[in-house]
């Protein structure tokens, strides 16, 4: 069953031996693409993690906000 096959490269074009039928791309171009993917994840996980970061600033300020309208309406209400 392990048989050996002969496959061509999808990203450069040259010739390896592999036993998967599954894999696409020799051994140096597997650890550029998989290194390329990794990096894509990364920078996506990033912008996630400002996009909530922005957004829990955002809910801060604006319960900041009413807190302090909140205690203004209250100081006025004091002062009559």
């Amino acid at each position: 069953m392990e048989e050996t096959m002969m496959k061509k490269c999808r990203r450069c074009g040259a010739e390896f031996i592999t036993r998967s039928r599954i894999r696409k791309r020799c051994d140096v171009c597997q650890t550029v693409v998989s290194a390329e993917k990794q990096k894509k994840a990364n920078e996506r996980l990033k912008a996630r993690r400002a996009a909530r970061r922005m957004c829990l600033l955002k809910a801060v300020n604006l319960s900041l906000q009413s807190a302090a309208r909140g205690a203004a309406r209250e100081a006025l209400r004091a002062g009559m």
